[in-house]
């Protein structure tokens, strides 16, 4: 399968020229590169300060162009339907327990707003961390899924089905 996908992708860059591929590949080496440096600090930070700190990422900052202010940040995930699914049908959403406390915490001391985004099968749901309150519960016992979730119900928060009802959302949350 994958000696077929390279091959197509040869025959493909070859008809429509080199460039097609070059800015794909560009990125993956700078998002490994990323990967990398981000791995390589928490190491030294867990070298310098043994067992004292934990390291966390928010996913996404959003800044004005004009301004060059920062609007909003973003945690990001998306959740498969299979997995999703049942908490789903009984109106809920499940996402880690423990980084939802931290961005909570994150969130009180940000002075932009700290935003969960969340792609669900075919739904986005969106909410303001800091606004949103959601029943802990440890979960899945004995599978590999086994953790701490915050059970947040759908009513909530802003649940969208589709690219024009989002781009009106979003376009709220980012004051445009």
């Amino acid at each position: 399968m994958m000696v077929a996908a390279r091959a197509e992708m040869i025959r493909l860059s070859v008809d429509a020229g080199r460039p097609i591929y070059k800015p794909f590949f560009d990125y993956m080496r700078r998002s490994l590169l990323d990967m990398e440096n981000r791995y390589l600090f928490s190491d030294l930070i867990e070298y310098l300060f043994p067992g004292e700190f934990s390291m966390y990422d928010v996913d996404s900052v959003v800044f004005g162009k004009d301004s060059r202010e920062p609007v909003a940040a973003f945690e990001l995930k998306k959740k498969s339907w299979r997995v999703a699914q049942r908490a789903w049908e009984a109106g809920r959403l499940e996402v880690n327990g423990y980084q939802f406390l931290r961005l909570k915490r994150l969130a009180r001391r940000f002075s932009v707003p700290l935003f969960y985004f969340v792609w669900v099968g075919e739904h986005f749901v969106v909410f303001r961390v800091d606004e949103v309150w959601a029943e802990l519960e440890r979960k899945y016992e004995g599978t590999s899924a086994e953790d701490l979730y915050a059970i947040i119900p759908l009513d909530d928060v802003q649940v969208v089905e589709d690219f024009i009802e989002l781009r009106k959302v979003m376009k709220k949350l980012l004051g445009r």
